[in-house]
């Protein structure tokens, strides 16, 4: 399973480690790539923009989810959930 994480502040980074950990392919986003870096030498892909996370991800409609906090990072995706 494929899975992506926008936004890696104070609860992205410890999501998208527990789920490397549990061995998923987990591409993050940041709207500071600094924040992400960390992840990248955990084995996740660090990705250009939110668009770019999501790109080529399988969608399965009924295991689905997604946590958008508010925030600046909400004018990254579009309210039918998809990145911009």
């Amino acid at each position: 399973l494929s899975i992506a994480v926008l936004g890696t502040g104070l609860m992205g980074l410890p999501m998208a480690r527990r789920l490397i950990g549990a061995g998923f392919d987990v591409t993050v986003w940041n709207r500071d790539a600094a924040k992400s870096a960390p992840l990248l030498a955990e084995g996740a892909r660090v990705a250009a923009s939110a668009a770019d996370a999501v790109r080529n991800r399988r969608r399965v409609r009924r295991h689905e989810r997604s946590v958008l906090v508010a925030g600046p990072t909400r004018s990254d995706v579009r309210e039918d959930g998809r990145a911009q």
